[in-house]
């Protein structure tokens, strides 16, 4: 790929882990949680960053809705333009 640096993107993943696994930790340790959850870190880790893009992509196309709320919702603009 032309645009792509790898180099870069390994640093960033790298930052990544380092910055959430001294996150977890601390938070583990403060909350009292066993070392066993942080099994599931590399999981959540891969999964979360395709359902970041994922729900990115349906939200440019208004279809990803969160509690509800539709932030391009044609009927909630007329409703105020009638106000």
């Amino acid at each position: 790929m032309l645009f792509f640096n790898y180099k870069l993107a390994l640093f960033i993943l790298a930052y990544r882990i380092i910055i959430e696994n001294i996150i977890f930790n601390f938070s583990r340790s403060r909350f009292g949680i066993t070392k066993e959850i942080m099994k599931f870190y590399p999981v959540w880790l891969i999964i979360q960053s395709f359902f970041l893009v994922f729900t990115m992509i349906l939200g440019q196309f208004n279809i990803f809705v969160w509690h509800g709320k539709r932030p391009n919702n044609k009927r909630n603009k007329n409703a105020n333009r009638n106000l």
